[in-house]
């Protein structure tokens, strides 16, 4: 029985793979005579079709798969089963109250040339597919043969010299033009984001993570080329490299080398909080000289102090525990999410929980969003720029001010915050509150 019945399914396709050409070359030559064309061309089209991050209506339907690739229903089921046997495709099927039923593709990367080699059950089920005169074809496409041995072979190379002529005089001291060119080039190579890379990188063991996953088959490049996403997880939850071995170990499949990055973020979120009480520098923003506070009250700039002491991860947790409450796991993949992609400080994200948990007991994607998209149009980066823009708003007259709406839209009849009320009390909490809010962070050594 096919498990696609109904050509308007809705379903999501997530992690887009970037295909190279070699890729495409592996897939037509390699995959292809196992699975057939039509899982192919499946492949490539839910490839085109995946999104990174999906929201709630980027949901696609089971048609456009067919207008693509002109497959009936019942083809394009036995073209996924195809792909999700050699690992290409996981399928994963859920329910909500607004699509019902629905569908979850997860496309999973292409196996390199030698890594489908070494996958015995691949490569012997390729031999018996395409014959041997056809499998030693491949061999002598991609296995390299072996080198010629030389014996001490004599360098009888031209040197730069023995074929172009220039004068002692150039040599010695150099035009100014090509003085200045050297010069800006050097600055444009230590502006290079890659620099900065590295910097960040070489403070990570990575020999330690490769040699501790290649117990279990994960090939080291599979690692490197993943270096960022990897620095971004152990420097938010402030993991060893042991910590996040053991946490991608965790997610693997039998037989599967490949990462899910998925099930590796969601075990994170599951698993850690931060601990550390280190203060992080915060690389994606410029540095800037300390915010003037002398206008604010006591109150104000201890809740300054404490935004920039610790991380997101430590103010909702103490948060969360003062009140009797805990974090849950969608509140830490939100404050992933602020900070890796959308790239906001420590700090302001410690003024968006404050906020937000003044008017809910969790916190809501939207809400945060739309925190998040008024304070970057406003071109806020600090804290105390953030309390000077709530006072600001609080003096404006209603009468003149067109509000800021943090409060996300409902479709339902149901006594929704009023927002207006709650500015006119003061976006800043009272002297009460922020006592509370003290007690909060307790631990934090605040400036006098």
């Amino acid at each position: 029985m096919t498990l696609f019945n109904n050509p308007r399914q809705q379903f999501y396709t997530l992690f887009p793979q970037q295909l190279t050409a070699h890729e495409i070359e592996v897939l037509t030559l390699l995959y292809q005579p196992l699975i057939g064309a039509k899982s192919v061309s499946l492949f490539l089209t839910l490839n085109q079709l995946a999104d990174k991050m999906p929201t709630r209506s980027q949901y696609k339907t089971l048609i456009q798969i067919q207008e693509q690739t002109d497959l009936s229903l019942n083809e394009i089921d036995q073209a996924r089963q195809k792909l999700e046997g050699v690992s290409l495709l996981k399928t994963y099927q859920d329910s909500n109250e607004v699509l019902g039923l629905f569908f979850v593709f997860e496309v999973k990367p292409v196996l390199s040339v030698s890594e489908f080699f070494q996958t015995f059950l691949l490569s012997s089920l390729l031999l018996e597919k395409i014959g041997e005169v056809r499998y030693r074809k491949l061999k002598e496409k991609y296995v390299q043969p072996k080198p010629v041995v030389f014996n001490q072979p004599k360098d009888i190379s031209s040197s730069f010299f023995d074929i172009f002529h220039v004068r002692e005089e150039q040599v010695l001291s150099p035009s100014p033009a090509v003085q200045e060119m050297a010069s800006q080039t050097k600055k444009y190579s230590q502006n290079d984001d890659s620099q900065l890379d590295k910097k960040q990188f070489a403070t990570i063991e990575w020999g330690f993570l490769t040699d501790f996953l290649a117990a279990y088959h994960i090939p080291e490049r599979e690692i490197m080329k993943h270096q960022k996403r990897f620095y971004d997880m152990m420097r938010f939850y402030e993991i060893s490299e042991q910590d996040l071995g053991n946490i991608i170990v965790k997610t693997l499949n039998v037989g599967d080398a490949t990462l899910n990055f998925k099930r590796i973020e969601n075990m994170l979120a599951d698993t850690y909080h931060s601990t550390a009480h280190v203060a992080k520098q915060n690389l994606q923003t410029k540095s800037k000289k300390p915010q003037d506070q002398e206008s604010f009250s006591i109150e104000e700039k201890k809740l300054v102090a404490s935004a920039k002491k610790i991380t997101p991860l430590q103010y909702l947790e103490r948060y969360k525990n003062q009140k009797g409450g805990f974090s849950t796991f969608s509140e830490k993949q939100i404050l992933y999410r602020l900070s890796q992609n959308v790239h906001l400080s420590d700090e302001i994200i410690n003024m968006m929980i404050w906020i937000a948990l003044r008017y809910e007991p969790t916190l809501k994607q939207n809400l945060m969003d739309n925190l998040a998209n008024d304070w970057l149009q406003q071109g806020i980066t600090s804290a105390e720029q953030v309390v000077e823009y709530l006072k600001t708003r609080e003096n404006k007259s209603p009468k003149t001010h067109k509000k800021t709406k943090y409060q996300p839209k409902t479709t339902h009849k149901e006594i929704a915050t009023d927002w207006s009320k709650k500015e006119n009390q003061s976006q800043i909490p009272e002297k009460k509150e922020l006592s509370n809010l003290d007690s909060l962070l307790e631990e934090i050594d605040y400036p006098d």
